[in-house]
């Protein structure tokens, strides 16, 4: 008499091929729902660290009706050291990771033209040109440069700015902010790539300040 036992792997072969890519669709659909929701779920106030110990806070930020990444670091310094730092344009690829070129050039009506090149090891390199705008108050510990341009180099929208502002007992508040719309790019995709990587860049900041301090 015939049996049916054989057939019993074969339908547990059957269902392997279909619950494996099942659970792997799963899986990158829910990555996929959490980076789209990461990169759309924005704050409406500001959040700062406490400490130097802290580290540096990051955010996804909407303010005055625009959506931007967010991060602030405390700095042990005081801040028209962690400007000197921040203004030294042609220095940053040397401690910044991110940025592979950058050279400044101060124009007439004071504003400062920098090209340079940001590098992703996954996403490639991204020329820039921006004009930034320097606000100096040293007498109140208060320092920033702007940026906002569209339309450049593939990037339909290109603005934002480093702030510095005096804390007590000698430190700074560092605030580093940036909104980036990339041509053929999601915005929800580059508010992760910029969070991902704005909190590097603040603690790099410090880092140099604090190795020139004891230079």
């Amino acid at each position: 008499m015939a049996s049916d036992a054989p057939a019993q792997p074969q339908k547990r072969r059957v269902r392997k091929r279909i619950w494996i890519p099942a659970i792997l669709l799963g899986v990158l659909a829910l990555a996929l729902a959490w980076l789209v929701w990461r990169g759309t779920s924005a704050e409406t106030t500001e959040r700062n660290p406490a400490s130097a110990a802290d580290g540096p806070v990051t955010q996804l930020l909407s303010q005055d009706g625009r959506t931007f990444v967010r991060t602030a670091i405390v700095v042990p310094a005081p801040p028209a050291a962690v400007w000197k730092v921040v203004a030294d344009y042609d220095s940053h690829p040397n401690f910044i990771r991110y940025i592979s070129d950058l050279s400044s050039q101060k124009r007439d009506d004071g504003r400062v033209h920098l090209t340079g090149v940001l590098h992703s090891r996954l996403w490639g390199d991204f020329p820039f040109e921006s004009d930034v705008t320097h606000t100096e108050k040293p007498a109140q510990g208060d320092y920033a440069a702007s940026w906002h341009e569209e339309g450049k180099a593939g990037f339909l929208v290109d603005r934002g700015g480093w702030m510095v502002k005096r804390l007590p007992d000698d430190q700074s508040l560092l605030i580093f902010s940036l909104q980036m719309e990339i041509e053929g790019y999601p915005n929800f995709l580059v508010r992760n790539i910029l969070m991902d990587r704005v909190g590097a860049i603040v603690q790099s900041m410090r880092d140099e300040v604090t190795k020139r301090g004891r230079g």
